[in-house]
């Protein structure tokens, strides 16, 4: 399954933004006006909602391949526990039940409920004692989610459309033409999606131990050196 997605480092977010905020400069020295605040608001605001569609498009396949395997894995611990009775001897249970595929409890914002009912504080990083190899669930909706054939299309539209934001920024301020941030931002997205393609569950490469760690990789380190080092 291939996910694209303008949205892979730090830089492909905040460029884009910079240069967002620059083209909103003759409008940000004449706050005091009411209609040109309500220019930067609204603008800022349309930013950033488009983003978060195209964002929303780029993960629609991951999120639907999620919501299946969740649904497959409860059905699957649902029919193991119809044979719980067959690991009992006398009424002791000498085969034990394998403690997997099990899932957190989530509350409407995703945060895992503890034993007590409430949220834990630390949200998906949570541990909770007898539960850390517990599973995180993908909602049920999603697996009503019907993947845009053009997402690839879309993406890149919009990566093309927010890079031009950036590149017409260094032009007015007058940079030297393909400045090294540049090309660091593309380095980055470059060796993202590498290591994203390359590395996976079943591979257990351990490339991407190198991105933000997350509830998928707790125990990642962050290396910008590694991910945005030029090309050779």
């Amino acid at each position: 399954m291939t996910i694209y997605t303008p949205f892979l480092t730090e830089l492909d977010w905040g460029m884009p933004l910079l240069g967002l905020f620059y083209s909103l400069i003759p409008s940000l020295r004449q706050l005091d006006s009411e209609m040109e605040a309500q220019t930067v608001l609204l603008t800022v605001m349309n930013f950033l909602d488009e983003r978060a569609d195209v964002y929303i498009k780029s993960i629609e396949p991951l999120l639907l391949y999620g919501s299946r395997l969740t649904q497959y894995t409860s059905e699957l611990q649902d029919l193991c526990q119809s044979f719980i009775e067959l690991g009992k001897k006398d009424g002791v249970q000498v085969v034990p039940f394998p403690n997997v595929g099990r899932f957190h409890k989530l509350d409407k914002d995703g945060m895992v409920i503890g034993f007590d009912g409430r949220c834990i504080s630390m949200g998906l990083h949570a541990t909770i004692p007898g539960r850390e190899t517990w599973l995180l669930p993908f909602p049920v909706k999603c697996g009503d989610i019907a993947p845009d054939i053009n997402v690839e299309e879309i993406c890149s539209t919009h990566a093309a459309k927010e890079l031009m934001l950036v590149t017409k920024m260094i032009e007015d301020l007058d940079i030297q033409p393909n400045p090294p941030i540049l090309s660091f931002m593309a380095d980055g997205n470059a060796k993202v999606r590498k290591l994203l393609s390359s590395d996976s569950s079943t591979s257990c490469l351990n490339t991407t131990s190198i991105l933000s760690h997350s509830a998928s990789l707790p125990d990642a380190w962050f290396e910008p050196d590694e991910i945005f080092a030029s090309r050779t």
